[in-house]
């Protein structure tokens, strides 16, 4: 016997906009899906926002022309992807 499909919604202010999921699956499941989404978003705004200023986007651009500014593996390749596709 299959569990009945849920469906959720969820809206959360993140990257200077709100954001909405929507998601449908198993009851418990679904929610997890939705929750572990958010926090991925989460991440990228601690990260890359810079209507945030404490992310590590923020930092560079307040201080990389004065000093030389350490970033994450993650932060490196996206700023490298979008490097090439500027070129």
């Amino acid at each position: 016997m299959t569990q009945p499909s849920r469906t959720v919604r969820r809206m959360q202010p993140l990257l200077g906009t709100w954001v909405e999921i929507r998601a449908s699956g198993r009851p418990g499941r679904v929610d997890r899906a939705v929750k572990c989404a958010f926090l991925h978003l989460a991440r990228v705004q601690q990260r890359m926002s810079f209507h945030d200023p404490d992310s590590g986007l923020s930092r560079i651009n307040l201080l990389a022309h004065r000093t030389p500014q350490g970033v994450d593996a993650w932060t490196w390749d996206v700023l490298h992807k979008a490097r090439a596709l500027a070129r």
